[in-house]
């Protein structure tokens, strides 16, 4: 059973059921959505963010601040550039989607193209997939989904909540199954494995 859960994923089965990371900002929302035509079957495509075998990082990021800029971040993504900022609220300029908009986003693009990817080997009769997303901080007593520990505790918890909607014909099983696979995105299960971040500093004259 779990080799032919691996085959159908087309991802590597390294997923560890932890908590996410703490975030620490304020509720957010962000809304996402993929549409595809039908391609080539049974192709395996790396997705973006994915830590291949060897442990080689699919893609670096740079990030840019010019202190007299205020919040406003260049950063650039392989061979993208785009705009990371605060909203005004906030003391910035709004003139990007913020630190904790981009992660919603690069969880629900993963989330997305790792369900068109199943969609399209198993050929269901999906043509869109729309990911709605936000965060907050709750208490434990309200997360459904948490550890009874947690709760018993009311423990302070970084939410994340994800709702997929898919576009076509799906029965019971499939939804189950598609849900899995949703869980199964290499970003869903970075974020559920704490990772550990290796900092250092370097002084340029």
């Amino acid at each position: 059973m779990i080799g032919d859960e691996r085959r159908e994923c087309l991802l590597p089965a390294y997923a560890n059921r932890h908590r996410p990371a703490a975030l620490t900002m304020p509720g957010i929302r962000a809304v996402f959505r993929v549409a595809w035509r039908p391609a080539v079957r049974n192709t395996r495509v790396k997705l973006a963010g994915e830590i291949t075998s060897e442990g080689e990082v699919m893609s670096e990021v740079r990030v840019n601040l010019a202190t007299a800029d205020g919040f406003r971040c260049r950063v650039a993504a392989g061979r993208h550039m785009l705009i990371a900022d605060e909203p005004q609220s906030a003391g910035g300029t709004d003139e990007g989607p913020s630190p904790y908009e981009l992660l919603l986003a690069s969880l629900g693009a993963c989330t997305a193209m790792t369900l068109r990817m199943y969609i399209e080997r198993k050929q269901l009769p999906i043509t869109e997939v729309e990911v709605l997303l936000s965060f907050d901080r709750i208490h434990a007593e309200d997360c459904e989904s948490c550890a009874e520990g947690q709760r018993e505790r009311n423990e302070e918890v970084q939410h994340i909540s994800r709702i997929i909607y898919v576009t076509g014909e799906v029965t019971p099983e499939h939804r189950q199954r598609l849900l899995y696979i949703a869980g199964r995105c290499p970003v869903h299960v970075t974020l559920h494995s704490r990772p550990h971040v290796e900092d250092a500093l370097i002084v340029r004259q």
